[in-house]
């Protein structure tokens, strides 16, 4: 809630003083940093897997979208290696967001590549 609210500050406190964090928490805070131009330091939030908290689908894609408004080559190879791992390459949260990043990032052919991969594609995909 802070963190849509844009009160990253409390956010964080509220994170910090968290006893135990879930994939939820994590994801929280990843999109809250992302959503307020500080993608950097969402993906600073990418630690979760230190702390055998796995990411899900929805935390993946906003890592992706983080991702892009760094444009980070590097990490976005190792996220889609991440994906692929986890059987996750082609869900469709995960598969709109690499596309997303692919074209933005300057590489249709990756895109392309992505969405052919997809098992399902939707309208986000196709507009």
């Amino acid at each position: 809630m802070h963190g849509k609210c844009g009160s990253l500050l409390d956010a964080r406190e509220v994170f910090d003083g968290m006893p135990e964090r879930n994939v939820i928490s994590w994801t929280a805070m990843i999109l809250a940093y992302d959503s307020s131009e500080q993608a950097e330091t969402a993906l600073g939030f990418t630690q979760m897997q230190w702390t055998n908290i796995q990411p899900n689908h929805f935390t993946l894609s906003a890592i992706i979208y983080a991702i892009g408004r760094v444009a980070s080559l590097e990490k976005r190879l190792e996220v889609h290696a991440q994906a692929v791992r986890r059987g996750l390459q082609s869900d469709l949260f995960v598969g709109n967001a690499f596309v997303d990043v692919y074209v933005k990032c300057g590489s249709m052919e990756d895109g392309l590549h992505v969405f052919d991969a997809m098992l399902q594609q939707d309208v986000v995909m196709l507009a």
